[in-house]
């Protein structure tokens, strides 16, 4: 029983440690592409954010044409 025992902390020892260094490279990855990372979101945010001005600029254009149209069959 004691043997169980000692496999047993054994294998806790061994989860803890490969907890840890998985840990260890997340955090250094991050680090290192984190100004990256961040650099690359700002420039979708921008982009996105500009064809959806894009787009409702787009809309309302269309919207006031067709109210123009039905105006003119109206005579």
């Amino acid at each position: 029983m004691h043997k169980k025992m000692k496999k047993k902390g054994q294998s806790l020892v061994e989860y803890v440690a490969l907890t840890a260094l998985v840990a260890i490279v997340c955090i250094g990855t991050v680090r290192l592409l984190g100004g990256k990372v961040k650099m690359r979101l700002n420039q979708v945010t921008k982009s996105f954010d500009k064809n959806v001005q894009y787009g409702l600029k787009t809309k309302q254009n269309k919207t006031t044409d067709d109210d123009d149209f039905i105006n003119d069959n109206e005579d």
